[in-house]
């Protein structure tokens, strides 16, 4: 009966080691297995707020990058606008340049309507009465385009800035022929009597046409055979753009 229970407690004693080694080993692994899985959630939970970090990181630069890029091109397009409207202030203040030397070349050659201060004079056929019989009736009782034009380079040597003959201008293409008893004026016919319109000073412009030195054969005429030759100072006078053609 002794050596049973000696054996047995003796094999009870070698359970005893091998199940509390059991039990180590056990906790061991267990202690193992929790530490594993203890790193692994540290490093989820290290890692999962890191790799948000890092693409936000990455998506601002981005949009620094592109915000730049953005900026300029702004600024790009704004030294574009400010050159196209310096561009075009220089077009704009060349076109009121070119518009005003226009302006003064169709004054200068009468292609404008103009008014302002100047004179009228009237030519017309002298005196019909008791002058038919005599040979030199047709020729100095008459108006001829010969004396039309000693008129308008009287008005033109005192300065005038504007004739018209019946309201047909004069200018350097004008023509005026006489046609038998005719009276051609830029290819329009003109009658008797005559109103020459011209611009300018009123009193040298008088003056001029008065000058019995400078218009002797129309004023010995119109003593002799009663030519209409009238002068008359106007503050308004009219004078019409030229309407024939430049050739």
């Amino acid at each position: 009966m002794k050596e049973y229970s000696a054996q047995n407690k003796g094999n009870g004693r070698e359970n005893f080691v091998f199940s509390l080694i059991l039990l180590l080993m056990g906790m061991i692994v267990g202690v193992f297995i929790a530490v594993q899985i203890r790193t692994t959630k540290s490093i989820a939970r290290s890692a999962d707020p890191v790799r948000p970090t890092l693409e936000l990181e990455d998506t601002v630069e981005e949009m620094r990058d592109e915000q730049k890029d953005l900026k300029d091109e702004i600024s790009v397009l704004r030294k574009d606008v400010k050159n196209k409207e310096k561009e075009f202030g220089n077009r704009k203040a060349a076109s009121k340049e070119i518009t005003a030397e226009l302006k003064e070349y169709k004054k200068i050659v009468g292609l404008t309507f103009l008014e302002g201060k100047g004179v009228e004079v009237t030519l017309g056929d002298g005196n019909y009465d008791g002058l038919k019989d005599r040979n030199d009736f047709k020729n100095d009782a008459i108006i001829h385009s010969t004396d039309i034009l000693d008129v308008i380079n009287g008005l033109w040597f005192a300065g005038a800035e504007a004739i018209s003959v019946n309201e047909e201008r004069i200018t350097s293409v004008t023509s005026v022929n006489c046609i038998v008893n005719t009276i051609l004026i830029n290819e329009s016919h003109v009658g008797a009597p005559l109103k020459i319109s011209a611009i300018g000073d009123p009193k040298k412009l008088k003056s001029s046409i008065e000058d019995r030195k400078r218009l002797i054969d129309l004023h010995e005429r119109a003593e002799k055979y009663g030519i209409v030759l009238e002068v008359a100072e106007r503050d308004s006078v009219k004078v019409n753009g030229f309407s024939g053609g430049y050739e």
